[in-house]
């Protein structure tokens, strides 16, 4: 409670020229940019003076809230916090989860601050094994399908949250967003639903995923285009899905014979498709309670286009189509 409280005290004193507490019963921040008094006898004075009728305050509460004891030990217990809530670090919401874990008695989210480091070292590793596994070998396919579905919903996330940290509400345009992005990725598919060549265009529509998120930075800056950045990101998880599908179609020449009662075809757009809501899922999670409050989001950025890179060159290690 303490660090959600001074991360956010923190931020408001960087940026106001005058902030205040009230006591810790009362939990209330005050900021502005011109001076402002909290004095309880000047309060209670101006507050006889409008004779303002209430039903549950009295005036006295005012000694209460703002004692000058009370006052000092909330601002010195908030400043030995140093963390900040920004724009693009919003730490402060996983703060407000780790709280409200340890208060149903789970500790199960400390170890993100504790072993931040630790666990950033993992997944680069993870990352670095699976490639090397991976490489020359079809089924690399399917990690570049599992780094669409992780990445287009890292972006989901990380537009949402930036949309807030915008403009102070999301509400039904979380709504509009996701139907942007659920119609780019049904368009994507269309357009790509019979091409020549799948993994020629495969390996293009990587690299083009790869620029979208490192300009995704420039879609921050009005609000239509936080819209246009979720239908791009929608398409190219429905264009990238469908190629690899028609790739795989060609790769494994006993598709065409059942198994089991099913024909390898579909077995292999489940298993495609598995890995997508497996992508998407970690996306989800490692991005919303890891990867933004802790790194911030051009650290995020960076670790997605990082996972994409090392799909494309796993990408361009397969060597099935002829020119």
């Amino acid at each position: 409670m303490q660090t959600v409280n001074g991360s956010v005290y923190n931020s408001l004193r960087s940026v106001f020229g005058y902030t205040a507490v009230s006591s810790e019963e009362y939990g209330y921040v005050f900021a502005s940019d011109s001076h402002f008094d909290i004095d309880p006898a000047l309060l209670e004075t101006r507050f006889d003076q409008r004779m303002i009728k209430t039903e549950n305050f009295r005036p006295y509460i005012f000694y209460d809230a703002f004692s000058p004891l009370k006052t000092a030990m909330v601002k010195e217990r908030l400043g030995k916090i140093i963390e900040k809530n920004k724009d693009m670090r919003p730490s402060a919401y996983l703060y407000n989860l780790m709280l409200w874990a340890d208060i149903q008695g789970s500790n199960l989210l400390m170890p993100l601050l504790d072993y931040s480091r630790e666990l950033s070292v993992l997944m680069v590793i993870l990352i670095i094994a699976a490639s090397a596994l991976l490489w020359r070998r079809n089924n690399a396919v399917y990690y570049s399908i599992f780094t669409t579905g992780y990445s287009a919903m890292a972006f989901s996330v990380m537009i949402i949250l930036f949309y807030q940290s915008a403009y102070g509400y999301v509400y039904e345009m979380i709504g509009l967003l996701t139907s942007m992005f659920m119609a780019g990725m049904a368009f994507g598919a269309y357009i790509m639903k019979s091409v020549s060549r799948p993994m020629k265009w495969l390996r293009l529509f990587e690299a083009v995923m790869i620029v979208l998120f490192i300009s995704s930075p420039l879609f921050f800056k009005q609000e239509i285009l936080f819209y246009i950045l979720s239908l791009f990101c929608g398409m190219a998880g429905g264009i990238q899905f469908t190629l690899a599908n028609q790739f795989m179609k060609t790769a494994d020449p006993s598709c065409s014979v059942l198994k089991g009662g099913l024909p390898d075809t579909a077995r292999t757009a489940g298993r495609l498709y598995a890995f997508d809501l497996a992508g998407s899922f970690l996306g989800a999670l490692l991005t919303s309670v890891f990867l933004m409050p802790i790194f911030g989001i051009q650290n995020t950025i960076i670790f997605v286009v990082l996972i994409k890179a090392v799909s494309l060159l796993l990408l361009f290690s397969i060597r099935h189509e002829k020119a």
